[in-house]
């Protein structure tokens, strides 16, 4: 007793093979997203920022040093 095929396993739904041809040449069409397309200096401008505010706090403890010891406030 040879084990038959139904007659979707033999040809399939055409319905389904033309929808997934019309998927693919979709996804072959669309654009990428915006985030690929542009990407952001979010993080970047972040780490600038803050080794910016770092660096001037640093200058001023040190001119506030400086000065401290220059004018001393007994004088």
């Amino acid at each position: 007793m040879s084990k038959s095929l139904s007659r979707m396993e033999r040809y399939g739904n055409k319905k389904k093979g033309r929808q997934e041809r019309e998927d693919q040449a979709n996804a072959e069409q669309t654009l990428p997203s915006r985030k690929e397309q542009h990407p952001s200096n979010k993080g970047k401008l972040t780490k600038i920022f803050y080794n910016t505010l770092i660096g001037m706090f640093i200058l001023l403890l040190i001119g506030l040093l400086i000065w401290g010891r220059r004018f001393p406030m007994g004088e």
